[in-house]
């Protein structure tokens, strides 16, 4: 299509579950993005992206428990 573009508000390299950008998947992704979720923090751009581990294209508690599974070993890999 001529003239058309399509824009992606999410970053282009996500680094899955990595909800606080410090480079590792840790209990520290999922207390950030749970105080996130209750009101009492913010994510970056960058960081809301990292969050979307179910492909929902919002951050919720299901991310945040996929994360946890992830952490302690309970699933091998991400939803995404």
């Amino acid at each position: 299509l001529s003239g058309t573009s399509i824009l992606s508000d999410a970053p282009a390299d996500v680094a899955y579950g990595d909800v606080d950008c410090d480079g590792e998947i840790s209990i520290l992704d999922v207390i950030v993005l749970n105080r996130n979720l209750l009101g009492n923090g913010s994510l970056t751009e960058q960081g809301l992206a990292n969050a979307d581990v179910d492909g929902d294209n919002k951050p919720t508690a299901n991310d945040a428990l996929a994360i946890l599974k992830y952490v302690v070993k309970v699933i091998t890999k991400l939803p995404v």
